[in-house]
Formats: C-alpha cells, sequence, structure tokens
C-alpha cells in the first residue's frame, strides 16, 4: 500500500482480501489524483504571463500536487520581490475540468510598488546626514527615478547599506 501511495498519483490506496480457493486474491482499490489541464494566471499586470509560466515547473497534463504549488507560489512571490512589488500576494484556486482534470489558477495581487521617498538618519553626531547617504546604495526617488533606479527599494541594498554605517 504504501509503494502504491508513494508513487504520488493516488489520492487513496485500499486493498481488499479475498480467499479462495486458489490462494489469496488481492485487489487494490485507488483513487487517483487529478490531471492538470491548464495553468492560468489572474491578476498579473507588472509581471508578463509567459514569464511566470516559464519560472513555474507546473505544466499541463502532470499530476496535481500540492506542495509543488505551494513552492510555485513561492517562486512566483520571488519575481514579484525582484521587481520591487513586495506586498505582491499569490494565492491559488482550483477549478473542476471534465475527466478527473482541473485548472489551477494563480490568483495574484500586485498591490504598489515599494518605493523610497525619504532617508532618515538619526543619532550620527560626528558625520553629516548626506555623507552617510553618498556611502548608501539605498537612495531616495526623484524625478529621474524611471531612468536611474532610485528610489526601489530592495532589502539586500538596505542590509548592505546598514551594514556600511555600522
Amino acid at each position: 500500500i504504501r509503494s502504491v501511495y508513494d508513487m504520488g498519483f493516488f489520492v487513496d490506496v485500499q486493498v481488499d482480501r479475498e480467499d479462495t480457493a486458489q490462494g489469496i486474491v488481492l485487489t487494490f482499490i485507488v483513487e487517483e489524483r487529478p490531471s492538470v489541464k491548464e495553468v492560468l494566471f489572474e491578476g498579473n499586470d507588472k509581471v508578463d504571463k509567459d514569464d511566470i509560466k516559464d519560472a513555474i515547473d507546473i505544466k499541463p497534463f502532470s499530476i496535481l500536487n500540492y506542495d509543488k504549488i505551494h513552492r510555485n507560489i513561492e517562486k512566483i512571490r520571488n519575481m514579484y520581490v525582484e521587481k520591487g512589488y513586495y506586498l505582491a500576494e499569490v494565492d491559488f484556486e482550483l477549478r473542476q475540468a471534465e475527466q478527473n482534470q482541473v485548472v489551477i489558477v494563480f490568483k495574484i495581487n500586485e498591490h504598489a510598488k515599494i518605493e523610497v521617498k525619504k532617508i532618515v538618519l538619526l543619532g550620527n553626531e560626528k558625520i553629516a546626514d548626506k555623507d552617510l547617504i553618498d556611502l548608501m546604495v539605498t537612495k531616495p526617488g526623484d524625478i529621474f527615478s524611471f531612468i536611474t533606479g532610485s528610489g526601489q527599494f530592495r532589502s539586500e541594498y538596505l542590509e548592505r547599506d546598514a551594514y556600511i554605517i555600522a
């Protein structure tokens, strides 16, 4: 039973035993997991659907696997974080299709991009704010932010800046 269940193709595995004149007859009764008919995305305006499809590893005609769905939700979230959308939320919905098939719909709520508007330093008495900000990679946004990338919040930059200042 364990070996059949560990194959990952079945939701439930049971064995029926029948004693006959020829010996014991075992019948395996299985409930198959549905297969994935299609993978869809809803709510993605800032990241292209084809880029998301390339990043995930759930493909049509594969067997439904909830662990894989949750790993792919994290992959999609990470794509949004890389683009500055730290508040993006990703969830999924299963829609029944025909003949033991499902459609996986990743539902994305992008929210607003996080931007640095102003940097405030506290406690520095010997070094001017401007000198410290000049050492930092994180910069506040301005009217040229769309060209220079300034004002874009990135957690790894903030960690580096904190290390340099400390």
